[in-house]
C-alpha cells in the first residue's frame, strides 16, 4: 500500500446546480447492465459522491463527500474510505443549455491510500481518437432501467457499449447538439446505455494492458432508446484546462488511437452512410466521326 495526494477528481459539472440531494434530470443519465465485480478494472475508480448539507448562517450549504472502494450502496463495504471537498473548480465555459463543457475538478481535502479497490486511471491525451465502434465501459449506480432504479442492494454495475460517430450522434440527437468535446456511445438498437442517476461517472477504453478513461457520463434522451446514444464529456479535449489547474502531481494523460473511420453523413436530419457505388451505363451504339 501507498500513499499520495491524490489532489483532484474528476466530475461532470450538472450536478453542482442541484440541492442537497442526488441529482437526477430529464436529459442527465443503466439499462441491461451486469454486476461490476470486486478487482475488476472497471470498477477500481469509481468514486460515490454524496452531498452533505451542513448549516452555515442561513440556509443550508451542501458540502460534497467523496466514498472510495465501495461496491454496494446498502450493506457493509469493508474497502471503502472517505474524504471532503476543498474546492469545487467549474469550467468557466459551461453551457447549461446545451451541457457542452461539462467537467469540473474536486480538490480533495487529505491524501488517499491507493490499494487493490482504490487506484487511479490515465486519462485520454488531447491527440486520442475513439472511432465508431470503439468498445467502451461505463460503471455506476443509476437506473436499472429508464425509470426503474437500481434495487437494493444497489450493487455497482457496468455495461459495455460502442462509440457512436459525433456526426451520426448529431444527426440521432438532433443536428447541432453534439459539440467537439462530446463523445457519444451506446448499442444503436437500444438495450445498453447509462442512465439516470450515472451522471458524473466514467465511461473507459483498455489500451493495450491500460485503462483510459475516455468520458465522463453527461446527458442523454431517456435511456437504452433505439437510435439514441448516450452522450458523454469528451475527456481528451481537456488536457490542457486540467494541466492548468493541478499545479502537482498532475494526472497521466495517454494517447488512445483506434481503428476504423467514420463513414456517416448528416443531410437535413437524417443520417447517410457513405457506400462506394460502381456506375455502369449500358451502351448500345456510339458513332465515331473523324474530320
Amino acid at each position: 500500500m501507498w500513499s499520495i495526494y491524490f489532489q483532484y477528481s474528476l466530475f461532470y459539472v450538472s450536478v453542482w446546480h442541484h440541492s442537497c440531494q442526488q441529482q437526477n434530470s430529464g436529459r442527465s443519465r443503466y439499462p441491461c447492465r451486469k454486476l461490476a465485480l470486486a478487482g475488476k478494472p472497471p470498477r477500481i475508480w469509481q468514486p460515490r459522491l454524496w452531498w452533505v448539507p451542513r448549516q452555515q448562517g442561513v440556509g443550508d450549504v451542501c458540502s460534497p463527500l467523496i466514498i472510495l472502494g465501495r461496491q454496494n450502496q446498502q450493506g457493509s463495504n469493508p474497502n471503502e474510505v472517505s474524504t471532503t471537498v476543498d474546492e469545487i473548480v467549474l469550467h468557466p465555459a459551461y453551457d447549461g443549455s446545451t451541457h457542452d463543457n461539462d467537467i469540473a475538478l474536486l480538490r480533495l481535502s487529505s491524501p488517499v491510500n491507493f490499494t487493490d479497490y482504490i487506484f487511479p486511471i490515465c486519462l485520454a491525451a488531447s491527440d486520442s481518437v475513439f472511432h465508431k465502434g470503439t468498445e467502451s465501459w461505463v460503471t455506476g449506480w443509476g437506473n436499472a432501467n429508464e425509470g426503474d432504479p437500481l434495487p437494493p442492494p444497489q450493487t455497482l454495475q457496468e455495461v459495455e457499449v460502442p462509440v457512436v460517430g459525433n456526426t451520426q450522434c448529431d444527426c440521432l440527437n438532433g443536428v447541432g447538439s453534439i459539440t467537439d468535446n462530446m463523445l457519444c456511445a451506446g448499442a444503436l438498437e437500444g438495450g445498453k446505455d447509462s442512465c439516470q442517476g450515472d451522471s458524473g461517472g466514467p465511461m473507459v477504453v483498455k489500451h493495450n494492458s491500460v485503462w483510459v478513461q475516455s468520458g465522463v457520463v453527461s446527458w442523454g434522451y431517456g435511456c437504452a432508446r433505439p437510435n439514441l446514444p448516450g452522450v458523454y464529456t469528451r475527456v481528451s479535449s481537456y488536457q490542457s484546462w486540467i494541466n492548468s489547474q493541478i499545479s502537482t502531481d498532475q494526472p497521466g494523460f495517454v494517447e488512445f488511437t483506434s481503428s476504423g473511420v467514420d463513414h456517416t453523413l448528416c443531410r437535413r436530419g437524417y443520417c447517410l452512410h457513405e457506400t462506394l457505388l460502381s456506375l455502369v451505363f449500358p451502351v448500345s451504339s456510339f458513332y465515331l466521326s473523324y474530320q
